[in-house]
């Protein structure tokens, strides 16, 4: 007896396909049926049927597609992916960012701006907290300490645990920090893991993650893996909130100080941020799962090759890219980008420095350093079409240039070729033609020590710059330093002082120099492709392309 349905094809899906095709069946099969209008109670059936087909072969499609991690289209079917692989979703990371206090005039003793000190936009609407003591020393006018994004937080609103399922959890505020919870049942401390596939039954352990419904949880143990806390036990939580990615906000914006801490007479504090804040991030998206739990699979969590260094850092909360530059020995760098762009403070590059140490191979010496900013400086010339807007056409150039110059889609160490910038310029519509006139980039001065401070200097590159060029500044003392090209030396100059070179000129600004600190930079042709000989990014920005247009409207 065959099976096989004469009545529809596979490939019949919809309802209209259903229905003709049962028409034509009709036809060709039972002839002296005539009336093929819906007025026909047999072709009123099939119609009926051909709309209960559609509906199933909807629900059909859609679950073989939510059933496939990289077609999946909903974030419940995604968690559900995550829970099979085993996979913590990550929540949402507090941006961090250094902080720069400075007062008016020299006091002759120490002035101490306690930890917690709270800093936020003017408008009040993002707060930031130091990490610690900032100490302004006597004589000093100022002192940089890091902050972050987040409010410190005590809830013991927790006093029942649904003891019916096998895993046992609990859904916490949308806005708590990823991995920022501790954890107290009946008394007793939990231990935060990243799975409990490895916990014994008697281990008090629990997994931060997150639900289908995109809010953050803790889950416990089943009894099996991790202990099952009993129904009716207090739960205390200690934890950190977080306006994620809303952190990453711009230089200088950080002015106000709701509650300023007490100065002595005739001493004013302010503060400022003269780097953008960064590393703040949201919870993990789809499209974020959807790379970061292959990665996951394929790495099982231990670091061998240089990409399994770089994939497991990219999946770190926080971190925007990463590039593994591994020399002779056992001494390795990692070069992290944070999210939200800029350079990475020093609390981010330890949090990724600790993720990697139960990761890397025993004896290995890593060290997590920011990935630098080389700006690229454009002067650009355009025709307009006589059929559009002129200042439409420039800000469309602009958004254009700073999206492909930007810190999601340049590679550090990368390269950026002139003839991208004139493909992308001339792709604009209304655009005619173009000419760039100067593509420049301007160098990023990288300590040589992720201790050592960022260099704080004026510096502006000359059309005489024509080839890549190694510069090294190493302190003499606070107020001095040494000056080499290309590793030979160029001579003493003073902090403060304009240094004219053919090359470039650059001041050295006053800072918290020790002796010997050291920073590496390079110089490149003024004008043309940027090969990046150094672990940056080569970025721009608004402020940094002058367009000038003709024709247009």
């Amino acid at each position: 007896m065959s099976l096989v349905n004469k009545w529809v094809s596979y490939a019949d899906r919809t309802y209209a396909q259903l229905k003709d095709r049962f028409r034509t069946f009709l036809s060709a099969e039972v002839p002296e049926i005539t009336d093929h209008t819906s007025s026909n109670p047999l072709v009123k059936i099939g119609e009926f049927w051909s709309a209960i087909g559609e509906n199933l072969n909807y629900y059909i499609d859609f679950h073989a597609r939510e059933s496939q991690l990289i077609s999946a289209r909903l974030y419940k079917s995604i968690v559900k992916h995550a829970k099979a692989y085993d996979y913590r979703i990550k929540g949402a990371t507090p941006a961090t960012v250094s902080l720069r206090f400075t007062i008016n005039t020299q006091y002759g003793l120490d002035i101490t701006i306690p930890e917690g000190t709270i800093v936020q936009l003017e408008d009040g609407s993002v707060s930031f907290r130091t990490l610690a003591d900032a100490i302004i020393t006597a004589g000093d006018l100022f002192v940089d300490v890091e902050a972050e994004q987040s409010t410190e937080v005590t809830d013991s609103n927790y006093t029942t645990i649904n003891g019916t399922d096998s895993f046992m959890e609990i859904a916490l505020p949308a806005n708590v920090a990823d991995n920022s919870v501790t954890v107290t049942v009946g008394g007793d401390a939990f231990t935060p893991k990243e799975s409990l596939y490895e916990s014994l039954s008697t281990d008090k352990h629990f997994v931060y993650s997150v639900n289908e419904d995109k809010l953050p949880i803790i889950r416990f143990g089943d009894g099996i893996n991790g202990e099952k806390p009993d129904d009716g036990d207090d739960v205390d939580l200690t934890y950190k909130t977080t306006q994620g990615a809303s952190g990453n906000v711009p230089i200088g914006t950080l002015i106000s100080m709701p509650s300023p801490p007490s100065m002595p007479g005739g001493i004013t504090l302010s503060v400022n941020n003269n780097e953008r804040a960064s590393g703040g991030s949201d919870i993990e998206t789809l499209a974020e799962l959807k790379k970061n739990i292959p990665i996951s699979l394929r790495t099982q969590e231990r670091a061998v090759t240089v990409k399994d260094y770089e994939d497991l850092v990219k999946t770190y909360p926080g971190v925007s890219n990463a590039k593994a530059i591994f020399d002779c020995g056992n001494k390795d760098n990692i070069y992290i980008v944070p999210n939200g762009g800029g350079i990475a403070t020093s609390t981010l590059r330890t949090n990724v420095g600790t993720y990697l140490d139960d990761k890397k191979i025993m004896g290995k010496n890593v060290t997590v350093f920011s990935a630098g900013i080389v700006k690229l400086l454009f002067d650009i010339d355009i025709n307009v079409l006589p059929t559009h807007v002129k200042n439409i056409v420039i800000a469309a150039v602009k958004a254009e240039i700073v999206d492909f110059a930007s810190y999601e889609n340049q590679e550090i160490k990368g390269k950026v070729e002139l003839s991208d910038i004139y493909e992308i310029i001339e792709g604009v519509p209304g655009v005619d033609y173009s000419n760039i006139n100067k593509m420049t980039p301007t160098p990023y001065a990288r300590p040589a020590d992720d201790n050592m401070p960022e260099l704080d200097w004026d510096r502006e590159i000359l059309a005489a710059s024509t080839k890549t060029i190694q510069w090294e500044i190493r302190m003499a003392s606070g107020s001095t330093y040494q000056l080499f090209k290309n590793n030979v030396f160029l001579g003493t100059k003073n902090v403060g002082d304009q240094i004219n070179l053919a090359e470039i000129v650059f001041t050295v600004n006053a800072g918290s120099y020790s002796t010997n600190d050291q920073w590496f930079f390079y110089t490149y042709p003024y004008y043309g492709t940027v090969n990046l000989q150094e672990p940056s990014l080569a970025i721009t920005e608004t402020a940094d392309i002058n367009i000038t247009a003709t024709g247009g409207l």
